[in-house]
């Protein structure tokens, strides 16, 4: 009878908020009908601050710190038990968990919530490494270059977050360079930007830093041949766009072209198929949407059609070895014994500490369902894109575009005002939202649907309106 009526409160809940653009529902009435409003309490943020930068980092969440204190009681307690599933106290001898240290990288519900982000079964997927240690370890399986075929480039955005670009410049340094000592004749520069413009292709962008399908389309059609390897933002983060989608992948893998996508943006924010739309692998932090701590654990995905050492390289330790098998050979090499999917990617001991904080979240997640999380976030992004328009009119300038199905959660605007963005930010901190400004001058907000309420968004778009004029 409970669940009964918490789905109608449910439904009644979304059609309001679904109907509330140019209606009179107030945020605080919003917020009432809300049935996941008191998951804001399990967030712990200062008092009087409205954290709208959750898209950079998101603020801890109480589970977490408790989830993170139990595991170091449990090492307290046992020291050496807490690696085995027939010691460690939340394993209960089942080994198939992921809650013992040895194997706490497959925790069952951790894994489960980020398929239904991703689209994506278990077996393809791991938890680890920060965001740019995966992109090195995908980008490094993946980019195969051949000379005499002339597919060696990669396919880059053109503004895509530095740390990509850093990576892709990187890896094509090491593998041509190796493919010239090895007596391979082709033109290696010296300069890096000749360098760069002899084995990257760019995706240009409008003057907002928006990317058209349209070109894409056009650089497979004239340049596909060239390209090894397409690595893409799902979300580029200067404008909160959304560029993944099925039809982009399409265009890249009827070329013959290795397609790999960073999610930073995307995961917890809003689901993809990639499996379903054969995506070869994606990469994501753990540290934004999903609010892990600073520099928290991340993860990646690899499709369960790519075959390890056939279609991509990877690198490998001891953790892509069978777990239940590794310790009959752990003085010798069996390569019987390794994982043929994703997980034979992973290399060493996976850190319970930080597993522990990034997991407690997703388990959140899974608990409250994928789907119900991101349809509140709809509802709420879009409450704000009305409340801003309302409390600024022709002063406001979105970045972002406003179709649901081309963006997400992050909005990306400037305001015509004679303030300066950066004065701005610091205003509306002094008031208790918390925002930030990425150059030359846009303003980039994400109401979270676990901690941001109806009442705070309509709370910021008056507050910006003051700011500003």
């Amino acid at each position: 009878m409970k669940r009964t009526i918490a789905i109608l409160l449910t439904s009644v809940f979304y059609a309001s908020a679904a109907a509330s653009s140019g209606s009179s529902l107030t945020g605080p009435q919003l917020d009432q009908m809300d049935p996941i409003s008191h998951t804001k309490d399990l967030f712990n943020i200062p008092e009087g601050v409205i954290h709208l930068g959750g898209h950079s980092l998101g603020p801890t969440y109480q589970g977490s710190v408790d989830r993170v204190l139990y595991e170091y009681q449990v090492r307290n307690d046992l020291i050496l038990g807490g690696h085995f599933a027939s010691t460690h106290p939340a394993a209960e001898g089942n080994p198939d968990q992921g809650r013992h240290w040895f194997d706490c990288d497959r925790n069952v519900k951790a894994l489960e919530a980020l398929g239904q982000m991703v689209g994506a079964s278990p077996d393809e997927l791991v938890m680890g490494n920060s965001l740019t240690v995966n992109n090195v370890l995908m980008i490094q399986a993946f980019y195969r270059p051949n000379i005499s075929t002339g597919r060696y480039k990669i396919l880059l955005m053109e503004h895509s977050f530095a740390s990509d670009q850093a990576v892709v410049m990187s890896v094509l340094r090491q593998k041509l360079q190796l493919l010239k000592d090895n007596g391979v004749e082709f033109d290696l520069p010296d300069d890096p930007f000749e360098f760069r413009k002899a084995f990257v292709i760019e995706l240009k962008s409008d003057g907002n830093g928006l990317y058209d399908l349209n070109e894409l389309e056009e650089i497979t059609k004239n340049k596909g041949h060239e390209i090894a390897l397409a690595h893409l933002e799902a979300i580029p983060f200067t404008t909160g766009q959304r560029f993944y989608r099925p039809e982009a992948v399409q265009l890249l893998k009827k070329q013959g072209i290795r397609v790999g996508f960073d999610l930073a943006h995307m995961v917890g924010n809003r689901a993809v198929k990639l499996s379903a739309d054969g995506v070869d692998y994606a990469t994501w932090c753990g540290y934004k949407y999903l609010t892990a701590s600073a520099g928290g654990v991340g993860g990646y995905f690899i499709h369960k059609a790519n075959v390890p050492f056939v279609d991509y390289f990877p690198a490998q330790g001891w953790k892509s070895m069978q777990s239940e098998r590794v310790f009959d050979v752990i003085h010798s090499w069996d390569p019987t014994i390794f994982y043929q999917d994703a997980r034979s990617t992973r290399l060493g001991n996976p850190p319970p500490i930080p597993m522990a904080d990034a997991q407690a979240v997703l388990e959140l997640y899974h608990d409250l369902g994928i789907e119900q999380i991101e349809e509140k976030s709809e509802k709420l992004t879009a409450f704000l894109i009305e409340q801003l328009d309302m409390q600024l009119k022709d002063s406001i300038e979105w970045i972002t575009p406003l179709n649901p199905e081309e963006r997400g959660a992050m909005l990306v605007f400037k305001i015509n005002t004679e303030k300066q963005a950066s004065t701005i930010e610091e205003e509306l901190l002094k008031r208790g939202f918390a925002v930030d400004v990425r150059p030359p001058a846009n303003i980039r907000v994400m109401p979270h649907p676990l901690y941001v309420s109806f009442k705070e968004v309509e709370a910021f778009a008056k507050a910006l309106k003051d700011v500003c004029f």
